[in-house]
Formats: structure tokens, C-alpha cells, sequence
């Protein structure tokens, strides 16, 4: 592959993929563009064990703290949730995402969508859109690659 592929936007979804590609297909040539001098966007992202069991392998780096349990409390409704529940701080999220992804990865550097599919074999637009914002969610997805 002459080109590299090309993600833009270094907000959760495209430092995960940046940083999976590096730790499982090192030879992919891949840039990651974020115009912000920081990776990982400014939310705090948390989330179940056990929802990501086939993935705790690789996301433990990355996990700036854990709760071996936590309840939670409505009105008329109490639990208590005993798998361990985990944060991405975006902090914690750029220090190791940035010193994996080393110089694949460009900050303070907003390419445009016509330029990256100039530059790239291929373009992956991780940035967080209007398209996403009207709709009030969005979905990640992970894939498994056996390793």
C-alpha cells in the first residue's frame, strides 16, 4: 500500500482504531489527523467488564480507573452492579494512545475530507458530525481480529 489510510479525528472512536491498528496490524501505514492539540476529545468515557469481556485485553492500558462494584440509586429502585465498571479519562486516553501511535499521529492538524482522500488509500472519518448530533446517539463497533 503506497498511501496510508487516512483517520480523521482523534475523538474516542478514531484513537481506539488508531491505536488497534498499531498494536495489531503494525504494517498497515495509517496517519491519525486530530485538529486539537489532544486526543480523546473532552468526555470521560465508562463502561460495564461485561460488556467489552473480548476486549479488556487490549483496553486495560487505557483505563485510568475501575470500580470492583458500584450501586446505583433511583427513588424507588436500588442496585447493586457487581462487575467492575471502568473510565477512560481523555487524559490518561492521549498520554498512551499518543506514545503508541508515535508519527502516525498529527495534531493540531485538521485535514480536509477531499485532501485525506487525496493523501489516503483510504479514509476513515471517526470526527463526531451534526449527522450524529441530530440523531442524539451514536453506536461503536468492535471487531475482533484473533489476537
Amino acid at each position: 500500500m503506497d498511501k496510508p489510510v487516512i483517520i480523521l479525528g482523534g475523538g474516542l472512536t478514531g484513537s481506539l482504531l488508531a491505536y488497534r491498528l498499531k498494536s495489531t496490524l503494525p504494517s498497515v501505514s495509517f496517519r491519525l489527523y486530530e485538529k486539537t492539540s489532544k486526543l480523546g476529545g473532552q468526555q470521560t468515557t465508562g463502561f460495564r467488564e461485561s460488556d467489552c469481556l473480548s476486549s479488556m485485553a487490549w483496553l486495560k492500558p487505557l483505563v485510568s480507573n475501575t470500580w470492583k462494584q458500584h450501586q446505583i440509586k433511583f427513588r424507588t429502585f436500588e442496585k447493586w452492579i457487581t462487575s467492575p465498571f471502568h473510565l477512560l479519562h481523555p487524559d490518561h486516553l492521549h498520554q498512551v494512545i499518543s506514545e503508541k501511535v508515535g508519527e502516525d499521529l498529527r495534531l493540531c492538524n485538521e485535514l480536509s475530507l477531499e485532501q485525506a482522500l487525496q493523501d489516503g488509500s483510504f479514509v476513515i472519518d471517526a470526527r463526531y458530525s451534526s449527522f450524529y448530533k441530530s440523531l442524539g446517539y451514536r453506536k461503536f463497533l468492535s471487531i475482533v481480529t484473533g489476537k
